[in-house]
């Protein structure tokens, strides 16, 4: 919820607890307290990239996450 605040994103608990689902079930990683700066920043760099505004949502969450745990 801090980062969201930090980089103006619309904070949504439901996507936190998707982010969560995914990393244990999808990704079989153990959780870590970098997980949710490292995304997000995912998410930042991706919309930086695309010149666009970021937006936290469940499409920018998994891309976001097949890039960062290099899903193919």
């Amino acid at each position: 919820m801090r980062l969201c605040l930090k980089h103006e994103l619309e904070y949504d608990p439901a996507l936190a607890s998707d982010l969560i689902r995914m990393i244990e079930q999808e990704f079989r990683e153990p959780l870590r307290a970098c997980y949710p700066r490292d995304i997000l920043q995912q998410i930042l760099w991706a919309a930086q990239y695309r010149q666009e505004k970021p937006r936290l949502d469940r499409e920018a969450l998994e891309s976001a996450c097949n890039n960062y745990f290099l899903a193919i």
